[in-house]
């Protein structure tokens, strides 16, 4: 599985986020490792590894941000990317809201 996503604000991530969640998701479910990747390690695939938190694991973008930031202090999705996630996450939030008659989320949790 490839994407081809540049680096820029003003590129719109949207439309490759369900599927990269999708894809990571049906890996790791028939057990096969993930490796998600890009030339630096510090916008783009993080964001991927991001929203995959928000919309797998039912964290919010602040937390999902923290726990990926945990594993690398590098990490820092540019501002266009970063306003995607946080809209991917209040989109994911309704959803969810929506399937569970309006109760919160019940969070996975995950050892350090």
């Amino acid at each position: 599985f490839s994407m081809d996503i540049r680096d820029t604000e003003t590129v719109d991530i949207g439309p490759h986020l369900e599927r990269a969640c999708v894809w990571i998701e049906e890996a790791l479910r028939r057990g096969e490792g993930v490796l998600v990747h890009c030339q630096q390690g510090v916008s783009r695939s993080p964001s991927i590894i991001i929203v995959y938190l928000i919309c797998n694991h039912a964290m919010s973008y602040a937390d999902a941000v923290a726990f990926v930031r945990c594993r690398c202090a590098c990490v820092k999705p540019n501002s266009g990317f970063a306003r995607a996630l946080v809209e991917w996450e209040h989109m994911w939030a309704s959803r969810r809201a929506q399937q569970q008659g309006g109760r919160p989320g019940v969070r996975r949790r995950f050892k350090s």
